[in-house]
């Protein structure tokens, strides 16, 4: 999933390669299951995944 998030990025980039000024930033937070099943069980589930959904990536694509 990393390897294929890259090359989606990769290709958006080399697209917009030709925009003077334009700054590209990729970031990925993984995060663990036992993160989710803790903010359910208090209540608050931050990211709205159920906790059986296992290990995820939050990737956040940024251009300024």
């Amino acid at each position: 999933m990393l390897q294929l998030f890259y090359k989606l990025a990769d290709a958006t980039t080399d697209k917009l390669d030709s925009v003077l000024g334009l700054l590209f930033n990729v970031s990925m937070q993984p995060f663990k299951q036992f993160m989710t099943s803790k903010s359910t069980a208090t209540g608050v589930n931050f990211l709205e995944p159920d906790a059986d959904d296992g290990d995820g990536v939050l990737f956040c694509l940024t251009f300024t």
